[in-house]
């Protein structure tokens, strides 16, 4: 009798610790849900931010640009940049050096259409203003990198336009590099 007591204490006190197969299986799904949530959003991130960096190369390249143009003190149409990727001209093209790696870039008027070549005069001001619109099919949901060319010593701005938002503009809650 003392020997069957002892027996189910035991029994009781192991029972007390421990989990179950069912609240293991509930644990490791919940951590497989919110593992493949975190891996999604992480490569939603990554892309977003190669994105960014090819708004800023591109700025980089239109500030060479401008540099050379002043420099050389060149006319059009040497003083002259293609910023549509597909153009074989174009420093823009993903195989002529960039190196963001973003995947398919566009880059488009904020109309939509295909940007003109953006020329520069010899003292370096933009003859016609920019807005150009960078964006990735892979985070195409989630919004586009804004180029601004202002007339003004041609300084180009960049901001952020939410996916929805129908135009670009820089005031003074955008960014300015």
């Amino acid at each position: 009798m003392i020997l069957n007591t002892i027996s189910n204490s035991a029994h009781a006190s192991r029972s007390k610790t421990g989990f179950t197969v069912v609240e293991l299986l509930v644990a490791v799904s919940i951590l497989g849900i919110l593992g493949s949530l975190a891996f999604r959003s992480m490569l939603g991130f990554t892309e977003q931010r190669r994105l960014r960096n090819a708004a800023l190369e591109v700025i980089g390249m239109i500030q060479e640009k401008r540099a050379l143009v002043m420099a050389q003190r060149l006319t059009v149409p040497a003083a002259c940049m293609s910023l549509d990727p597909a153009d074989t001209s174009s420093p823009i093209r993903p195989d002529k050096g960039m190196t963001s790696g973003v995947t398919g870039l566009e880059v488009i008027t904020e109309a939509g259409g295909t940007p003109d070549p953006l020329c520069f005069t010899p003292e370096g001001l933009v003859l016609t203003p920019r807005t150009l619109v960078l964006r990735s099919p892979a985070v195409v949901d989630q919004g586009d990198w804004c180029v601004v060319v202002k007339p003004l010593l041609a300084q180009p701005h960049l901001d952020w336009r939410p996916s929805g938002q129908s135009g670009c503009r820089f005031d003074a809650g955008g960014g300015s590099l």
